[in-house]
């Protein structure tokens, strides 16, 4: 048999755009970063002596704002997570470009979701941390009895606000990286498959933890804070290498 009539199969295409790669090796190194700050920015804030996410059960208001008035690791918690939200962006670029010719319109979807969760986290969640600690401190401080009751109402409602912040924040995290890992599995088979579940169970438990009679399922965010880290320093690597490639 001659093997004219014998047709070469076509070679497999790259899913990413060859054309960026600075792009991707910079987003990869900043999704690495993202990973690293996220965790131990939770770490710190989740610790007993610098809890700015919720009141520990069973402990009165006063002794919250006490705790976190002298809490060593507040400003460096809230310095952590500002840090992220620029992080962020970077990341969420290369991705795009990385992803966008297997399926622009769900990635931007996804995308659009990190995004304003970012914002959310700027413009509510960290400056309501920011506040609480601040307020915190100058109630410490404080002689005057007006001036320190005004102090722990501020701080207090601060407090408040952060809490109600914070789930939203997470469902819209893990909604929008479920969205990218579902983008994500024509390109990364393994880590979008395992993206797509275990972000979307985060999810649900963020969602749920939102609601009267559920709150225990608030116990599984800590370990989709933990898988963000895993999933952000895999992706990130793979990004990093998607760059570094030749041709």
């Amino acid at each position: 048999m001659s093997g004219a009539g014998i047709e070469a199969k076509p070679k497999p295409q790259p899913f990413a755009d060859p054309g960026h790669k600075r792009l991707y090796m910079f987003g990869g190194v900043m999704l690495i970063l993202l990973g690293i700050c996220e965790l131990f920015a939770n770490l710190i804030s989740f610790l007993p002596q610098n809890n700015g996410w919720a009141s520990p059960p069973g402990v009165s208001a006063e002794t919250f704002i006490n705790t976190l008035a002298h809490a060593r690791g507040a400003y460096l918690s809230w310095g952590l997570f500002t840090i992220c939200d620029f992080l962020f962006v970077p990341a969420i670029v290369a991705i795009y470009f990385a992803f966008k010719s297997i399926n622009r319109d769900a990635l931007l979807v996804g995308l659009l979701l990190l995004f304003m969760t970012a914002v959310l986290d700027a413009a509510v969640a960290e400056v309501g941390f920011f506040s609480a600690t601040s307020l915190a401190v100058s109630w410490a401080g404080a002689t005057d009895p007006a001036l320190k009751a005004a102090y722990f109402v501020a701080a207090q409602n601060m407090v408040m606000l952060t809490e109600f912040a914070f789930p939203y924040s997470f469902a819209g995290s893990f909604a929008g990286l479920a969205v990218v890992s579902a983008v994500m599995r024509k390109g990364w088979k393994w880590l979008g498959r395992i993206g797509v579940v275990l972000f979307t169970f985060f999810c649900l438990s963020s969602v749920l933890f939102m609601l009267p009679g559920t709150t225990f399922m608030g116990a599984f965010i800590p370990l989709g804070i933990f898988w963000l880290f895993v999933f952000g320093v895999a992706a990130g690597f793979r990004l990093f290498r998607l760059g570094m490639k030749k041709g």
